[in-house]
């Protein structure tokens, strides 16, 4: 555990540990000792994390070729910028990789060198390719983006929003749930769960996404918000008491 301190896989499985951790034990089902519990769950998810990474390069593949195939669309200079840094990341990639390289690092994104600005393109790529329908391309760079930084939400609420158009509603809740965790105040992630877990009749979950969203609302005054937040509310709870 000691050496994967500054890694965001360790970030990230902090951040879920702890939110099972509150959940159980507000319903007093906690197995152990908060702590005890806490540090468990995330040496599991710290392996978990470390074995989705490994499976990095064929994800990396499939967005790089999405992406080779759009970057002649882009200025000369912009060309010529991401298509260094997608040649670099691949070269690391295909090398010999010890996975305490990435931890030392901190990131795949800085450990595959990639610039704030090629991780924006990616970004308005997926977001184009959202746009247009094209919800397979859009998952597979947003996969690639969750994999680069995963303590980045709107990644997380992006990749959710493919998946969820995608018909693949129990993926599209993990990735929801882990943005709700990075970033507790953005009500985007509430409300897509909300109406994901509509959609399936699952009305008590709903309400608890519904309950969740409605405190941000009020903490930040997203007064425009309420309406349909009623309106969802008023639907989850005629449906629940049927």
């Amino acid at each position: 555990m000691e050496q994967t301190i500054n890694s965001t896989f360790t970030e990230l499985a902090k951040l879920i540990a702890e939110s099972q951790a509150d959940e159980l034990e507000q319903k007093q089902q906690l197995p152990m000792p908060r702590d005890s519990y806490i540090k468990q769950k995330m040496t599991a998810l710290i392996f978990e994390f470390e074995q989705e990474n490994k499976k990095l390069l064929h994800y990396m593949e499939k967005a790089r070729q999405i992406l080779v195939e759009n970057i002649n669309f882009l200025p000369l200079i912009e060309q010529e910028h991401h298509a260094k840094e997608l040649l670099t990341a691949m070269i690391k990639l295909n090398d010999s990789i010890e996975i305490e390289q990435v931890i030392t690092a901190g990131s795949w994104q800085n450990f595959l060198g990639f610039t704030n600005e090629t991780i924006f393109w990616i970004y308005s790529l997926g977001y184009k390719f959202f746009e247009e329908k094209n919800y397979e391309d859009a998952l597979s760079l947003f996969l690639m983006l969750t994999l680069l930084n995963p303590t980045v939400s709107d990644n997380w609420i992006a990749l959710g929003f493919a998946q969820k158009n995608l018909s693949l509603e129990t993926q599209a809740l993990y990735s929801l749930s882990i943005a709700s965790m990075v970033n507790p105040n953005n009500p985007t992630s509430r409300y897509q769960s909300a109406e994901i877990y509509l959609h399936l009749n699952d009305f008590d979950k709903a309400l608890i996404e519904l309950e969740a969203l409605s405190k941000i609302i009020n903490n930040q005054k997203l007064d425009s918000l309420k309406p349909e937040l009623e309106s969802m509310l008023n639907k989850a709870k005629n449906r629940q008491s049927l």
